[in-house]
């Protein structure tokens, strides 16, 4: 309901626009409290190039939204766009994808999948972080303890990385005729294949028979001298 309301509300919320370029919006979450920030913009990607333009106060948004959001170990930075069903055009919504907010002031780089429909129009967006344990634990208050929040730039655009990903169909299954079934039910068993000779045996003979017919006997040489 919150995500609809703040849809229905803010004229931020802009996703795909004339020029083949999508809004991408951020916020962080935090699920324990009853009244969360909106999304508000975070960059301009163009689909086509893979290109990440941020707004200009990209960094100044992200550091307060940490701020905010640090007390809180279950705070979610999360990543938006608008999409439109291409079955429900009237039923535009949000797709978001979260993640811990903790982790933001310790990640390197971070990455965006875009997932793209068959008329190029966004249905999915994927969204993780580097540097973020297999268990997805905080870091240690003393590693959060010793980040400036004040000299540091989380999430440099530069170390964006955005994928885009197209629909694809799975492989066609491959359809066999079922085997023979005898009234009980059971596997008619093939009949087994003949080999060369078994095939070819009459032709064998028969060959065979002409060339011992077509031999004949040897011509008798002529005394030396003749008959006189």
């Amino acid at each position: 309901m919150l995500v609809l309301f703040a849809l229905l509300l803010s004229p931020l919320l802009v996703g795909a626009h004339d020029d083949g370029t999508l809004t991408l919006l951020h916020r962080v979450l935090v699920p324990t409290m009853e009244e969360n920030q909106p999304f508000v913009p975070r960059a301009d990607i163009d689909v086509a190039t893979r290109q990440l333009k941020p707004v200009p106060h990209f960094n100044s948004d992200l550091v307060q939204f940490y701020r905010d959001a640090k007390a809180h170990n279950t705070a979610l930075y999360q990543i938006a766009l608008q999409t439109t069903p291409a079955d429900d055009p009237a039923n535009v919504r949000l797709d978001i994808s979260s993640v811990m907010a903790c982790h933001l002031p310790m990640a390197s780089a971070d990455f965006l999948s875009l997932h793209l429909d068959n008329d190029g129009s966004p249905f999915h967006v994927d969204y993780y972080l580097a540097d973020v344990p297999l268990a997805g634990a905080c870091p240690a208050n003393r590693q959060l303890r010793a980040v400036n929040l004040d000299q540091v730039s989380l999430l440099p655009p530069s170390n964006t990385t955005v994928r885009v990903q197209h629909t694809t169909h799975p492989p066609l299954p491959e359809l066999r005729v079922p085997p023979p079934l005898t009234p009980k039910g059971e596997v008619i068993a093939p009949v087994p294949e003949k080999s060369f000779v078994q095939k070819y045996w009459m032709y064998i003979v028969a060959a065979l028979v002409m060339l011992l017919f077509a031999g004949g006997s040897p011509p008798q040489e002529e005394t030396a001298g003749g008959n006189r």
